[in-house]
């Protein structure tokens, strides 16, 4: 949304502008508000926003503290309006609306909500399905609440009719015409008859996603379609061996890495439901990589993958979760939750003439805690790892190239000093990522790497 000072001819302070892809940095998509960061308070959003504008932007002093300023104060309103005061209404119908028109699910949304209670969209199809199944809402909340508890990731009821209805092999697409039908009773008796094989396999993708992907926050997902497949494959083989595992991990990591399901997501479901929702030997990782490959998409991952900045979040969980056993995200008080802070500082970087493109970089950042990121100062990284070294703590699992977490003092503040360590430590996440991401290329092992 873009604005101007004076109100145009027409009444109107801010149009909309609508863009085909992503406009910047500067710009921020107002339906994650009230999607990816619904559990998000204003002053989190903002510092947010804020961390990854300082990464990019190289603005220093009065004019830095000005942004940021503004960023809270933006995020403070846009909070207010839409989820506080809710003076707006925002709901997205992702299937609903094919087999309607967009008038004819406008008039069922204002009817029903007339008395001040608003629907999600999987309730449309709750008010058919009740009619043959009285509890299925019940059982599929049980679900949803199993799946946020264990993870804290944005599952919801539409995410778990979306799993059953693809294992039981009727699409993607969630309509009331679906279960509104003599074929609709059918699936729904399918449904309720194997409800203990689809509870279990819900059971089983939450355990995968806390014990062997670690996943426990937003910020390293950024789509979950890729998780119906995963439940379709648990559903058709459940207990799967720990090779499978690797390669389910495999597949997870390349869908929110390669961006596979961005678009036209329940079409890319129903044809790869045909590959996975049945039962098979092994999970099948290549099938499904020749499927996006035939789309011209990326399916192996690379050195050039650690240079997208979007993807930071998602390569240090991996990262960490390899080498610490567990995601920096898994903290009960979310002022805890990791911030991506630079082992070299900027400001002293900065100082030695290097440019934002070769500071800002995978191979120098690394998670902290919220609180000790506000506590720590540009102390030189030889001075500071040392010092932790010398407290018992391992630093080996931050710096990751053992050879400096050995001798902290080889930690030069020199810009041959820091181009060594950046290169080397890159060298050594682009190894850790390639044996995760890719394990259909390496040989697996049992154990830790």
């Amino acid at each position: 949304m873009t604005g101007g000072v004076n109100v145009g001819v027409d009444g109107i302070l801010y149009p909309l502008v609508w863009s085909d892809g992503f406009p910047g940095q500067a710009f921020y998509r107002i339906a994650d508000l009230l999607g990816k960061d619904e559990r998000r308070n204003a002053g989190d959003l903002a510092e947010s926003i804020n961390e990854e504008l300082d990464n990019i932007l190289t603005e220093q002093g009065t004019d830095r503290k000005n942004r940021q300023k503004r960023v809270r104060s933006n995020v403070q309103q846009v909070v207010s309006l839409l989820r506080e005061d809710k003076h707006f209404w925002v709901e997205e119908l992702d299937g609903i609306a094919e087999e309607y028109s967009y008038k004819k699910v406008l008039e069922i949304f204002v009817r029903v909500n007339s008395g001040g209670t608003k629907l999600e969209a999987s309730d449309l199809m709750f008010a058919v399905m009740k009619e043959e199944w009285d509890d299925v809402e019940t059982r599929v909340e049980s679900v949803v609440d199993m799946l946020r508890s264990s993870t804290g990731l944005s599952f919801d009821k539409d995410f778990v009719l979306k799993c059953l209805v693809v294992a039981h092999g009727r699409g993607a697409e969630l309509n009331p015409e679906k279960f509104n039908s003599t074929e609709g009773e059918k699936l729904l008796k399918e449904i309720s008859t194997n409800w203990d094989q689809a509870e279990q396999a819900f059971q089983e993708l939450t355990d995968f996603i806390s014990g062997d992907l670690h996943l426990f926050s937003d910020k390293v997902i950024r789509t979950y379609g890729s998780f119906i497949l995963l439940f379709d494959f648990l559903y058709h083989n459940p207990k799967p061996a720990e090779a499978d595992r690797a390669l389910m991990r495999g597949y997870h990591y390349k869908a929110q890495l390669f961006g596979w399901f961005r678009a036209q997501t329940d079409n890319i479901i129903n044809a790869l439901h045909t590959r996975v929702g049945k039962t098979l030997t092994d999970f099948p990782i290549e099938t499904v990589k020749k499927y996006f490959q035939e789309r011209k998409a990326e399916t192996e991952f690379s050195a050039s993958n650690l240079a997208d900045v979007r993807l930071r979040y998602i390569i240090l969980n991996l990262v960490y979760s390899e080498r610490f056993g567990k995601s920096p995200f898994a903290v009960r008080f979310k002022g805890n939750e990791p911030q991506i802070d630079h082992i070299y500082p900027k400001s002293s970087l900065i100082k030695l003439a290097l440019p934002t493109s070769s500071i800002n970089v995978i191979g120098n950042y690394r998670f902290l805690g919220a609180n000790d990121n506000l506590r720590k100062r540009a102390e030189e990284p030889a001075s500071y790892f040392n010092r932790l070294k010398k407290l018992g703590i391992d630093i080996s699992k931050h710096l990751l190239v053992q050879t400096y977490a050995d001798d902290p003092s080889k930690l030069a503040m020199t810009v041959s000093g820091y181009d060594a360590f950046r290169q080397a430590r890159t060298q050594e996440i682009e190894a850790i990522c390639s044996r995760v991401v890719n394990p259909e290329l390496v040989h697996l092992t049992v154990g830790p790497p």
